[in-house]
């Protein structure tokens, strides 16, 4: 991991379920243990970060060119008593929340017929939603639930970046809640 961040969260600040308490959800274990696929052009660099925040209040960051490499760094974290919280995000890429396919059945009545027809279709059933209830929004880039707060200053973006006052975003990675 690399420097320290001094910043605390602001008083008013809904802190996510920590990480160590979601992966005990035999599904969200599931999926931040599978390799997350990422196209050859988005794998150059340092695709992976890793975001702690110690007991202490202050934040660390990491950044590492293999998920396995990310995933390690991030369950010694979770071992780690002085770890408040940790989060795996991406930097190159969005991830919506998991779905699986769920087949279902219709009762579907064509015109002038008297007898109704059985289809069967299709739909995407979110995997998670129990985990995914508010306060808690998906964190597209940190690929698990967590609390978008207003920020005047933030530890994961640079200072001479200007925030846009009024957006909402994560306490571990800053993205913006998309609207």
């Amino acid at each position: 991991m690399h420097g320290s961040f001094p910043i605390t969260y602001d008083p008013g600040v809904i802190k996510p379920p920590p990480l160590r308490t979601l992966l005990e959800d035999a599904a969200f274990r599931r999926y931040m243990k599978t390799l997350p696929s990422l196209p050859d052009n988005l794998s150059w660099g340092k695709p992976w970060a890793v975001i702690a925040l110690r007991t202490d209040g202050k934040w660390m960051m990491g950044k590492f060119g293999q998920y396995g490499q990310a995933w390690q760094m991030t369950v010694r974290l979770i071992r780690d008593t002085d770890i408040e919280d940790v989060s795996l995000v991406s930097r190159r890429r969005l991830f919506a929340p998991p779905t699986r396919t769920e087949d279902y059945k219709v009762r579907v009545r064509a015109r002038g017929l008297t007898a109704a027809k059985i289809e069967t279709r299709t739909r995407e059933v979110p995997v998670l939603a129990h985990l995914i209830e508010y306060p808690y929004a998906w964190c597209v880039r940190c690929r698990r639930p967590s609390s978008f707060e207003q920020f005047t200053r933030h530890h994961a973006i640079p200072r001479n970046v200007p925030l846009d006052e009024g957006a909402p975003r994560c306490v571990f990675c800053g993205m913006r809640l998309a609207s």
